[in-house]
């Protein structure tokens, strides 16, 4: 079985995250090179945020952000820290009859935090139909292992102003040392100097096909790619 999308026809890729900036500092990059090689992105963002802040304004900063990767963003408004299954299902199966995307990203089932945890659940269960459901990691994740990583060095910039966006989050730039820090962990050892993110797989019958840059990156002559291959078979 090829995990590789090789048709002309462009996938549509929904990410979703629990909060505003998720999926912004997890993914920002990855989301940027699907976005610039003409797939629609889409970010679902199950609560506004109102936990950490004022809630129209973390919308609007999850707005602005997304503007800069080339997505466009859904809100759930679920309540913050209080995110319970079965809303987060019909959200997120709201969002899949909408969208009907081929590819879904979403916390990984490694994290400490219970917004972030649910939504894991929850996309496992309205994603099973989905072609392919891929885990990111984030600041409250623990134990993350990717299967495969993207080389986002390209876009590394613009993932950094979509960051910024969340200003009444980046402010005290712990968010941004981890951001820094876990980009450049991940870019090792094949890709020091750079910047990638990491993705675990969940389940995968296709992965989009970017550039010869980045699909090198991704199968880095065959072992990441090899990785995949034993999570789809």
């Amino acid at each position: 079985m090829s995990v590789l999308l090789t048709s002309h026809r462009k996938s549509c890729v929904l990410a979703i995250g629990a909060h505003p900036d998720d999926v912004v500092i997890s993914v920002g990059g990855t989301l940027a090179q699907l976005s610039d090689a003409g797939h629609p992105v889409v970010i679902l963002t199950l609560s506004s945020g109102e936990a950490g802040g004022i809630a129209a304004h973390r919308e609007a900063e999850e707005l602005d952000a997304a503007r800069q990767l080339g997505a466009q963003v859904e809100f759930g408004r679920l309540p913050d820290s209080e995110i319970t299954m079965r809303p987060a299902i019909r959200a997120i199966d709201r969002a899949l009859a909408r969208y009907q995307p081929d590819i879904v990203l979403v916390h990984s089932a490694q994290d400490t935090h219970q917004d972030h945890i649910v939504a894991s659940e929850a996309a496992n269960v309205s994603c099973r139909r989905v072609p392919t459901l891929l885990g990111y990691e984030s600041p409250s994740s623990q134990f993350f292992q990717p299967t495969m990583v993207m080389d986002v060095t390209d876009v590394w910039d613009r993932k950094l102003r979509a960051a910024k966006a969340h200003a009444s989050q980046v402010a005290s730039g712990r968010l941004l040392a981890w951001i820094d820090a876990v980009g450049r962990y991940r870019a090792w050892p094949r890709h020091v100097g750079g910047f990638c993110e990491g993705l675990r797989v969940c389940h995968a019958e296709a992965l989009p096909l970017l550039s010869a840059r980045q699909l090198a990156s991704a199968s880095d002559a065959g072992a990441t790619l090899s990785m995949v291959h034993a999570h789809v078979s």
